[in-house]
């Protein structure tokens, strides 16, 4: 990307941060493909440990349990340690618990090891938007945190689209898969560890909440109006597809394509996720705006779920794209309006972003858990897939009173406060 760099921001930013954003890329990737590795496993599972539709959403809604609570802890650790010891340890946990998963023999231990899996996520996750705030200057933040959720995307298109293939023909079952992704998870914290550099000016980004306990910060963080309004976001548009990305397999299992198709179809979810997470922050940061995207996809996201749970062909196809574009920019572009407010201190950044991914916690387990009691109620996924849609258009009430912070909206404070 050829961005003109005053001096001054060349000194405050360096070069290297393309390098952390690269090996916080790879560490993503492969977090999506543990993450979203149960998805097209499920039916094989339900099968082999012979649980229900209810039981195999809650294994889908464990996945974010960790996403409740543990974000606002973890990033206040990552405040206090550092991004780069926090994510380690974070992502440590999670290959673990992905290789404790391949070993389930029923529900509980299944549930307990995807639970450990989203409690490294949770911690995990809300450094990146924090690494990429204090490495990257204004115009390059919401382009930097989409670049960087692009790697979750790759690694989730890989575990849709090849997961039931190495189970079926090359691993033997879904349990080795599992084992295989949490040792591919080992390369990739052994390269986070030897690359990864401490923040430029670490001292400048220190204020005067730096001394504040875990408490006081989540106190201050919680009492900020935006900051609930994006939680609120988060757990009903990316609670919603998180359900939706996790049940869309088995809805076109249950409509008769094969379970190898319905994957590689379902993949395509992640090839529309990686060009809304590249094109829309970079659009956004080049107009200055950030609200404008909401108005715009969040009706498109609707459109494109009657369509996957109605249509087949050519429609179906493109529905399942448009699924990924309307709804994953929201991952990149709501921290990076979080840790725009002016009121959120430095030394919160952090916090901030974990109430923020609460949502996706909260939102990830019931709407995931309420799919798989209705499908069990119903007999149908569509009924499901209504749900769904409706509980998603919510967003648009939350965007109304949300504040801009897009860099046009904040052009008199800048040009008041350039170095900011």
């Amino acid at each position: 990307m050829n961005y003109d760099e005053p001096y001054h921001e060349r000194e405050q930013f360096p070069r290297y941060r393309w390098t952390m954003l690269a090996i916080a890329w790879f560490l993503h990737l492969i977090d999506g493909l543990v993450w979203s590795s149960p998805a097209p496993l499920l039916l094989q599972m339900v099968d082999d440990l012979s649980i229900s539709f209810s039981e195999a959403g809650l294994v889908l809604g464990t996945s974010y349990l960790g996403f409740i609570f543990i974000p606002i802890i973890g990033g206040s650790i990552s405040d206090k340690l550092g991004v780069t010891k926090t994510a380690a340890l974070a992502a440590s946990v999670m290959a673990s618990a992905s290789i404790l998963r391949g070993t389930s023999s029923g529900l509980l231990d299944l549930l307990a090891y995807s639970a450990l899996v989203s409690i490294g996520a949770a911690v995990l996750i809300p450094n990146f938007p924090k690494m990429i705030r204090q490495w990257f200057p204004a115009k390059q933040r919401a382009t930097a945190n989409g670049i960087w959720n692009t790697g979750f995307n790759v690694g989730s298109l890989v575990a849709f689209a090849f997961s039931i293939h190495l189970a079926n023909s090359i691993l033997g079952g879904w349990r080795l898969v599992f084992i295989l992704y949490g040792l591919v998870y080992i390369i990739a914290i052994l390269f986070w560890l030897v690359l990864a550099r401490p923040p430029p000016q670490t001292a400048n980004h220190a204020r005067d909440r730096a001394t504040d306990s875990v408490l006081q910060k989540v106190r201050h963080v919680s009492q900020n109006k935006d900051i609930l309004l994006l939680f609120v976001i988060f757990t009903v548009l990316f609670g919603a597809h998180a359900a939706v990305l996790g049940w869309l397999p088995s809805l076109l299992q249950d409509r008769g394509f094969s379970s190898e198709f319905a994957g590689l179809i379902s993949s395509l979810a992640w090839f529309g996720s990686t060009a809304s997470s590249i094109l829309v922050p970079r659009l956004s940061d080049a107009i200055g705006l950030r609200k404008p995207f909401f108005y715009i996809l969040t009706p498109l996201y609707g459109l494109s779920l009657y369509v996957v749970a109605s249509f087949d062909g050519p429609l179906l196809l493109i529905a399942v794209i448009t699924l990924g574009i309307s709804a994953s920019y929201v991952f990149p572009l709501a921290p990076a309006i979080g840790l725009e407010l002016p009121d959120i201190d430095a030394s919160s950044w952090g916090t901030a972003s974990g109430l923020i991914y609460t949502g996706m916690g909260i939102g990830g387990l019931l709407i995931s858990t309420s799919g798989g009691l209705m499908i069990d109620a119903t007999g149908s996924f569509s009924y499901s897939a209504l749900l769904f849609l409706l509980i998603s258009q919510i967003t648009i009430f939350a965007v109304i009173p949300l504040r801009e912070t897009g860099w046009r909206k904040r052009r008199g404070v800048d040009r008041a406060t350039p170095n900011d």
